[in-house]
């Protein structure tokens, strides 16, 4: 944390982390990224994992948990100082078939 204060207050850049969802740890979504968002990161990446084991029940702890976080956002006036992944206007939507893009960082 001290490596984070000295990057964001002394060198006056902004730092960015990524979170892996899954169905084992989606209840505690908002509190993490909130976390986050106090110890400085202002660029906040947010990935599901794909792999099978996601239930209806997942996708309501995950919904309530964004849904909280966004008010967060809102209610704190941070809606204009954070980016944050799974709240862009893209998501949801079919990517373009010629993105092959890998954002976990591999080879394709």
């Amino acid at each position: 944390m001290a490596g984070v204060k000295h990057w964001t207050e002394v060198l006056g850049r902004e730092m960015g982390s990524k979170m892996t969802l899954a169905p084992a740890n989606i209840q505690y979504t908002k509190d993490a990224v909130i976390g986050l968002i106090d110890s400085g990161y202002t660029d906040i990446n947010l990935n599901c994992v794909f792999e099978k084991g996601w239930t209806e029940a997942d996708a309501t702890i995950l919904y309530h948990q964004l849904k909280d976080l966004a008010d967060y956002i809102l209610e704190n006036n941070l809606e204009d100082e954070l980016d944050i992944s799974i709240f862009q206007e893209h998501i949801g939507h079919p990517k373009d078939k010629s993105d092959d893009a890998n954002w976990c960082g591999g080879l394709g």
